[in-house]
This record gives structure tokens, C-alpha cells and sequence, in this order.
């Protein structure tokens, strides 16, 4: 762990891969400003002045996921390359991708395929801003099954809030007849919450070492 933070853990980068952390850390780099650019949209969305995010993301917290997806022409009943979930973050940036296979489900409860735009990144918003928001703003549910016919890769960049930022319910989210819904959380406390509910090795452990 960095100074002692859980989730601020030192990456460990593939010895025989020339090259490779260089291109990683430049895209990550690139995927942290666009990500800080797109925070004014949200906070205007939300009936905030557009900088109201700017001291919560001082220091933000981001992980890039690289993800493979085999072709599966078949799938059995209950069988994906990703199951049906909603992210935690608080949004989720999908560079483009011309290999079909990611499905989201709209607010009506339809499966619908993903849009494929040249140029353009796909935003998903998590859990995080969902309970930021006071449930305002929708966790997108989603879910990948590859049958294309081909391989298919993918790299999500997860972006969320400073790690011990604590994140109480957005001033314009609630009111009257509109209580906050969750208490106020970091990112550190809401995930080590996530995955000890979903991960038997993360309670268990837990249970004698946090």
C-alpha cells in the first residue's frame, strides 16, 4: 500500500513487455484529463455551479482494466463473458470499439446493444455517483457477450473521487419529501463495503485482518 491507503497500491508492470508501461501510463494520463473535463457536465446536470467537483477529484482515484473477451457463438443459459452488473465507479470511459458484444439495459428494463461510434468514448455512470446523487443519476446496468465471431478486447477506465473524499449527499438532491437515502462515504469505505459483500475471500479475510 502507498502511505498506508488500501486500493493505492504500487502496480506491477510485466518484465518482458518493452514499452508497454510507458503507453499505459501515457493513456491513463490522457483518460484522467478527459475525465476531469467531462466532471463540469455532470455538475451542471446536476444544478451545480460547473466547478463544484473540482476539490472532490483533487487527487482522483482510476483504474484501467484491459479485458478479453473470447467469441462464444453458443452461450449456454447464465453465461457471459461478463455478467449483468453496474459499475462502482462514480462514471466509467469505454474507448470506441468495433467488435460488438456489450448490451445495456435501459431505465424501461430492455437489453439494448451499445452504440458504436467512431471518435466517440462511452460514458457509463456507476454506483458511486448513483448514491452521490442521491439515486438522481442512474447506475447503468450492463453486460458483454462476444459473438462476434472473433476476439474481442476491451479497456474500461473506472474514475472516481479523491480515495478519502467523503462524499455526503449533493446539496441539489435533496429536499422536502426527499431525504438523503445513504450515509456519506469515501471511495475507500464504499468499496471495502462492495467487496466484502460480494467476495468470500475479502470477508473472510476480513474477518480477522481489515
Amino acid at each position: 500500500m502507498i502511505a498506508n491507503k488500501r486500493f493505492r497500491g504500487a502496480n506491477p508492470w510485466p518484465a518482458n513487455l518493452p514499452g508497454f508501461r510507458e503507453v499505459i501510463v501515457d493513456y491513463c494520463n490522457s483518460m484522467e484529463e478527459l475525465s476531469l473535463s467531462i466532471l463540469p457536465i455532470y455538475a451542471v446536470a446536476l444544478d451545480l455551479p460547473a466547478d463544484y467537483f473540482t476539490h472532490a477529484f483533487r487527487e482522483p482515484q482510476y483504474q484501467l482494466r484491459m479485458s478479453h473477451y473470447p467469441d462464444t457463438p453458443a452461450p449456454r443459459q447464465n453465461e457471459y463473458g461478463l455478467a449483468p452488473h453496474a459499475d462502482t465507479s462514480f462514471m466509467t470511459l469505454l474507448a470506441p470499439n468495433k467488435i460488438p458484444g456489450l448490451s445495456i439495459r435501459t431505465a424501461s428494463n430492455r437489453w439494448i446493444d451499445a452504440p458504436q461510434i467512431d471518435g466517440a468514448f462511452l460514458v457509463n455512470s456507476g454506483q458511486m455517483l448513483n448514491r452521490w446523487s442521491n439515486e438522481r443519476f442512474r447506475a447503468t446496468p450492463h453486460k458483454v457477450v462476444n459473438r462476434s465471431g472473433g476476439e474481442r478486447y476491451a479497456i474500461p477506465f473506472f474514475f472516481d473521487a479523491t480515495i478519502d473524499h467523503v462524499m455526503e449527499c449533493l446539496p441539489t438532491c435533496t429536499g422536502p419529501g426527499n431525504p438523503p437515502k445513504h450515509e456519506p462515504t469515501t471511495y475507500m469505505e464504499f468499496v471495502t463495503a462492495y467487496q466484502k459483500k460480494n467476495y468470500d475471500h475479502v470477508r473472510e479475510a476480513a474477518g480477522t485482518k481489515d
